[in-house]
């Protein structure tokens, strides 16, 4: 994962924002609601607090299926 790659939510991803269907942590949740396919991973990662480890949930968000990355 590259700092200019960017995310996008996926149809899942989307049914989870709608209908919290699946048991995923709050910041979780949040990292995903910032995913819009407009900022890149380096942008997310700025715009959330350390504590968050956005780099991790985004791998985290992708193996369930809820993202998924366009390189760039």
């Amino acid at each position: 994962m590259q700092d200019r790659d960017m995310y996008f939510r996926t149809q899942k991803g989307g049914e989870e924002i709608s209908n919290r269907s699946k048991a995923i942590s709050m910041i979780c949740r949040h990292v995903l609601i910032m995913v819009n396919g407009s900022m890149s991973v380096g942008e997310l990662a700025q715009n959330a607090p350390d504590s968050w480890q956005v780099r991790d949930k985004l791998i985290e968000l992708e193996s369930l299926g809820l993202i998924s990355i366009e390189k760039s």
